[in-house]
């Protein structure tokens, strides 16, 4: 009898969690564990301000600050939701045309809208939405110290030149880390990525004033798989200056002391973290491939509470940048990529699928599992709720109620 009813509250748990996790795009799973804390939620996760002009980032923005787009678009990889902000800014909002496809647009509580007319396919109303969401201060020392950590691991993987291409070798099948000078990668023709397969890659590079272009990226001297560049990791712990130019950086950058001057034309396969990103007349895309490698010891679970409300009003705001009206182009998302964004559109899915946490089968159903399991496992999955999400906090209250009568229960039936 004792088992049966174990049993019949196990499920009744898995159905509580399963009512507010329906949705795919109300949930981001491994971001627990990752160790890019609340940006690895978004493709662009800006401290200070945004400037981006006639191009597209398929993922979410986060901007501390100040925020000016004209003709952008935002989201087109993601799944439609009501509730879920793909723009999140926590100062003044400049928006001209351009489109947030999936999501909703949200300012912080003390933010200005200088104009906005960007159009929300969602069809919510009242856009952008007035709310904290985002705690940028406490995430701006949460990257800090994450980006300085990662430099002071010690480097496993062999950098050398050979002819202009530089080649990154390691044979551990968790994690190689490469530590890089400026000077390295000043004039090189490629960089070449050999290590297994599994191995999550950190690229600590140093320097101020970082400068990379005109090159391509291979993994075993062939075009790198999402599965592969997905666990890449560029870090720039020094970096006060970042240009990329003619180049296709795959995996994930994390600079956030960075100013990203973005000059030509290329794109980023991942999340960029900077401290401004400025792109007045290129190109520059951003993909969202989020990271989902692994730092051994350095993936913390006290990273600061995505949820947490808070000023997001940085201490010394700035006055936004308004870009020159140089170039005339219709309220369209740029259509150049549309090979590369339709492939997002169908691997991002899947990979939620294939490499996520919130899976049916992690959930533990064992009728001999203990409540410190059960507790355990609730608790992983409150973290799990997408940040910007309005779902959240009913959702965590839900499974918190439901968890604590299935315990309470099961403790008196011992």
């Amino acid at each position: 009898m004792k088992q049966k009813l174990k049993k019949l509250f196990s499920i009744l748990m898995i159905l509580c969690i399963c009512l507010f996790s329906i949705d795919s795009s109300n949930i981001y799973a491994n971001n627990n564990s990752n160790v890019l804390g609340t940006a690895s939620d978004f493709s662009i996760f800006v401290i200070n301000d945004h400037v981006h002009k006639y191009s597209d980032c398929t993922g979410r923005i986060a901007v501390g600050n100040n925020a000016t787009y004209e003709h952008y678009s935002i989201g087109n990889s993601l799944t439609s939701s009501t509730t879920r902000s793909d723009l999140i800014v926590g100062n003044t909002l400049n928006a001209i045309g351009g489109n947030n496809f999936n999501g909703n647009t949200s300012i912080g509580t003390n933010g200005k809208v200088i104009n906005y007319t960007m159009t929300n396919n969602n069809n919510v109303a009242n856009q952008p939405r007035k709310e904290n969401i985002i705690n940028f201060n406490s995430e701006k020392k949460y990257l800090y110290n994450t980006t300085k950590e990662l430099y002071s691991l010690s480097a496993n993987g062999k950098v050398s030149n050979h002819y202009g291409q530089l080649n990154l070798v390691g044979s551990d099948s968790k994690l190689v880390v490469f530590n890089i000078k400026n000077e390295e990668i000043r004039d090189i023709n490629g960089i070449n990525i050999d290590v297994p397969e599994t191995a999550t890659v950190l690229i600590n590079i140093q320097g101020k004033n970082v400068s990379i272009g005109n090159l391509a990226m291979f993994y075993k001297m062939s075009t790198p798989s999402e599965k592969v560049f997905r666990k890449w990791l560029w870090n720039f712990p020094e970096a006060e200056n970042l240009n990329f130019y003619g180049i296709s950086v795959k995996g994930s950058i994390l600079a956030p002391h960075a100013t990203f001057n973005a000059t030509g034309s290329g794109n980023i396969e991942g999340t960029i973290i900077l401290n401004n990103f400025y792109n007045y007349n290129s190109g520059f895309e951003v993909h969202n491939y989020p990271f989902n490698g692994t730092v051994p010891g350095k993936n913390s679970d006290t990273k600061p509470d995505k949820d947490t409300p808070g000023e997001e009003k940085p201490t010394t705001p700035t006055t936004p940048t308004i870009p020159k009206e140089d170039v005339t182009v219709p309220d369209t998302p740029t259509s150049g990529t549309s090979d590369n964004n339709n492939k997002d559109n169908n691997t991002t899915k899947n990979d939620n699928i294939e490499e996520g946490t919130l899976g049916v089968s992690d959930i533990k159903q064992d009728s001999n599992e203990d409540n410190k399991s059960d507790t355990a496992s609730a608790s992983a999955l409150i973290k799990s709720v997408k940040t910007g999400d309005s779902k959240n906090i009913l959702a965590s209250f839900s499974i918190i109620i439901v968890s604590s009568i299935a315990l309470f229960f099961l403790h008196k039936i011992k």
